[in-house]
């Protein structure tokens, strides 16, 4: 008797993130740590990106600290530059931010407000690009603006993730 073996590949996943105070890279970690054992994972600073890192790719995941209301400046360039690569792919983008009902004083948290966070301007430029966005912007609280992250964001982030995979 011949056995029909179906071999599922491994779906190519490149986890592109910022990061200031290490926050954001230990989110992009554990989304790294958690796909890996059934995708291709990739795990790539902004700074250290290269044109040749979208190779074969097909779901890629944004990740930046929120800095003055936006992605930090290396995120934006990278959008900027390769929106016709970027285009092809599945994506999803997440933040790492302070809970603007926490800031002191209340006019710095309207402001906030008003201005909101990374993940919904890389959102939007995704969406401006024609991307295929599969799942919502996601936000991970910081305690303080260097961090570290508040209890639990690990494990919203293994949520996040599995309401996409």
């Amino acid at each position: 008797m011949i056995n029909n073996l179906i071999t599922v590949e491994k779906m190519k996943v490149l986890i592109l993130y910022d990061s200031f105070f290490g926050n954001t890279e230990k989110i992009a970690e554990y989304i790294k740590e958690t796909l890996e054992e059934e995708h291709d994972v990739n795990l790539i600073k902004a700074g250290d990106f290269k044109e040749a890192d979208f190779a074969n790719v097909e779901f890629l995941i944004i990740g930046s600290p929120t800095r003055a209301f936006r992605p930090t400046k290396d995120i934006t360039n990278i959008l900027n530059k390769y929106p016709i690569a970027i285009k092809e792919l599945k994506t999803a983008v997440f933040d790492t931010r302070i809970d603007y009902n926490t800031i002191k004083p209340k006019t710095l948290s309207s402001i906030m407000k008003r201005s909101g966070y990374a993940a919904e301007k890389i959102n939007k430029r995704l969406t401006k690009i024609g991307s295929d966005i599969i799942a919502s912007p996601e936000g991970f609280y910081v305690e303080d603006s260097e961090g570290p992250l508040e209890k639990g964001e690990k494990e919203k982030a293994q949520r996040w993730l599995l309401g996409i995979f």
